[in-house]
């Protein structure tokens, strides 16, 4: 790497792709973001790469893909040492005394390494093998050398006093360096490697300029006319560079030594990576052209570099919405030369929340309701110059406890209108949208005493409301009236999240009913008859009576019946016993005495089935018709007198009718 004597050129500031750098003694590293780079490194980027370098001096060094750039202190405004001066006068005359008294001039002068004196310094190959700088100003011109010089595509010789020698001299091209202490200050820095040079482009949108030296390595007598050539390379005159012509003949008067030939450089914000073109010597009249300093080979370092977008991350909470500001997604994002600036281009949209993305990058992201997961969305970028670079922006939005919701339970109840007793499920109807198994986590418990009524609630949710509706607060109700027992209770996602409900019992009384004491009204009894024969083993006497506000249960036996037995059934009836009755009636029985024939009556009264008695007992009346008993007489002996006659009457047959009541009157003895 880079030696601790080297100088710091800079740090790196931004960085695409591999990029390395080569210290002097060959040490070779990979840098990074932070690095530090040193003179005499050269840095090499690969296809892909791209680098901005923030110098020590507040200005920025760019280096596009696939390139080459050698470090030096000359980047920095550092002044490097001129070109070694022509030889001085008194060597120059003793030089000329030499060739006027025949010698070989070659023989004489000191001998000096192949080719002519380099701008870096004495050496062949055109030059001194160290970097020489020359840097050019920002705005269009040239640089100075210390002499006069003239406008774009044309000569320019310096006026120097020169002792002039016959011998045909050797001509060469070389780049200007940069004067000691300019009186501008240059931003654009030339780099001279040998018979290379290279220059930064430079992205102003105008020209700057590279001053190319044909020199003759010592003054002619006569004008050396020389030829040359701008040979494009991969650069395009005049896209990329211009100097007129492609092939022009100059003429270095006699006693000069060189002639000035600038070059415009063309400055744009297009990404065309490192181009070269050639100065070539290929003709001179009076002079001959160094094999060896010949051409030079200039590469225009681009320092465009194309938009490069970098995919972001960022993560916010569910149902939280992430504001980005300042350069957002365009902060990580390379490609912005001097003049330029990135912007977003086009997008898309996310698939799970909207977007508001800004042309500087600043946007804010808000995901859908409730939704926790990835998230992403592509965008576009450019430079404005070089087309568009796309990245992908992902985002994770986390998940955050949701709470349950729960409704609202609700009952109603009318005043003595059953039934009283209302239920449900209080977690029916609630919902997690996370999932989670709710309980009731407080309101819980058994009887739960309300105003008009008691709730029993369990942790699952299920509950019975109970009405009281005995109780005064219920009875008390005006008709009308709407009252609520209101039950509040907690519905738990056991996360922490909560939601408050309440079950709610709403009662509306009414009128009171009129209370109607009930008057039992005693039942009535009918009057009966009945009929039947003497000596009757049972005449049928049907009992009958009347409730209005029930039935009649009993008939009791008020009176009894003379000349006979009242019996029911086979049981005799006494005064004051019960018979049941049925649809309002019964039977009774009365055999009548024997051979007794008459009328007898008895009374009764109905009973009902509330216990209340007729106060006016009913009279059944039974008549007996007789039977024709036969006469009962007896054996009577009458005596006669012989022939005596005598007359029998009904009374001496001792016939009477003691069965019939009355008696019935003997008509007739029959013998």
């Amino acid at each position: 790497m880079a030696t601790t004597s080297s100088k710091v050129l800079g740090t790196i500031k931004s960085i695409v792709g591999e990029v390395k750098a080569t210290a002097s003694d060959g040490t070779v590293r990979t840098l990074q973001i932070g690095d530090q780079v040193f003179a005499d490194e050269v840095i090499t980027t690969s296809a892909g790469g791209q680098l901005i370098v923030a110098l020590a001096n507040g200005q920025s060094l760019e280096c596009g893909a696939d390139a080459s750039l050698a470090l030096h202190e000359g980047l920095l405004g550092t002044t490097i040492a001129a070109p070694t001066p022509a030889a001085p006068a008194s060597d120059v005359a003793a030089l000329q005394a030499a060739i006027a008294a025949g010698a070989d001039p070659t023989q004489v002068a000191e001998a000096t390494a192949a080719g002519a004196p380099g701008a870096g310094g004495p050496g062949g190959d055109g030059g001194s093998h160290e970097p020489v700088i020359v840097g050019q100003a920002n705005a269009p011109g040239f640089v100075t050398a210390g002499f006069t010089t003239h406008g774009a595509g044309s000569a320019s010789f310096p006026n120097q006093n020169q002792q002039l020698l016959t011998t045909e001299p050797t001509v060469s091209v070389l780049v200007q360096p940069q004067p000691d202490n300019p009186a501008t200050p240059v931003n654009e820095s030339i780099v001279v490697i040998g018979d290379a040079v290279s220059i930064v482009e430079g992205t102003n949108g105008g020209t700057h300029v590279i001053n190319f030296i044909i020199s003759l390595d010592h003054a002619f007598i006569g004008d050396v006319q020389v030829t040359y050539q701008v040979v494009p390379g991969t650069a395009q005159d005049p896209s990329d560079y211009h100097d007129g012509p492609p092939s022009n003949t100059v003429t270095i008067p006699a006693g000069e030594t060189q002639i000035i030939i600038p070059i415009q450089i063309v400055q744009d914000h297009l990404v065309e990576a490192n181009e070269t073109f050639s100065i070539v010597l290929v003709n001179a009249v009076n002079a001959t052209i160094s094999p060896t300093a010949n051409s030079v080979v200039v590469t225009i370092v681009d320092d465009d570099l194309p938009p490069l977008a970098q995919s972001d991350a960022y993560t916010t909470a569910e149902d939280t919405p992430l504001t980005v500001t300042g350069a957002g997604i365009l902060v990580n994002d390379s490609g912005a030369g001097p003049g330029e600036t990135l912007t977003v281009a086009s997008h898309t949209n996310p698939s799970h929340g909207t977007l508001t993305l800004n042309a500087d990058g600043s946007f804010t992201y808000t995901p859908a309701a409730d939704y926790n997961g990835p998230d992403s969305f592509t965008y576009s970028m450019t430079d404005g110059f070089n087309g568009t670079s796309s990245a992908t922006v992902n985002i994770n939005v986390t998940s955050v406890n949701d709470a349950p919701v729960d409704g609202n339970e609700a009952h109603s109840f009318t005043e003595d209108s059953g039934p009283f007793t209302a239920g449900g499920d209080a977690l029916a109807n609630a919902s997690d949208v996370d999932g989670d198994a709710m309980t009731i986590s407080a309101g819980t418990g058994a009887a739960i005493a309300g105003t008009y009524g008691t709730l029993d609630l369990a942790a699952n949710g299920t509950y019975t409301y109970t009405l009281d509706n005995a109780g005064g607060a219920v009875q008390g109700l005006a008709a009308g009236q709407v009252v609520t027992d209101t039950f509040n209770y907690t519905v738990s996602d056991g996360k922490g999240g909560t939601d408050a409900s309440q079950i709610t019992i709403t009662i509306t009384g009414v009128a009171e009913p009129v209370v109607v004491t009930p008057q039992n009204n005693p039942p009535t009894t009918n009057d009966t008859n009945a009929n039947g024969a003497e000596d009757n083993l049972g005449i049928n006497v049907n009992l009958s009576g009347a409730d209005v506000d029930g039935t009649v249960a009993s008939f009791t036996i008020s009176s009894l019946p003379a000349n006979g037995t009242l019996k029911l059934g086979d049981t005799v009836l006494d005064l004051g016993d019960s018979v049941p009755a049925a649809g309002n009636a019964a039977t009774v029985t009365f055999v009548p005495d024997a051979d007794w024939n008459g009328i007898t009556s008895f009374d009764y009264a109905a009973v009902d089935n509330s216990g209340a008695a007729d106060e006016s007992p009913a009279t059944a009346t039974i008549t007996v018709t007789s039977e024709n008993d036969p006469p009962a007489g007896t054996d009577k002996a009458v005596t006669v007198l012989e022939d005596g006659v005598y007359t029998f009457d009904a009374d001496d047959f001792g016939f009477t009718d003691p069965q019939d009541v009355p008696a019935d009157a003997l008509e007739a003895v029959i013998v």
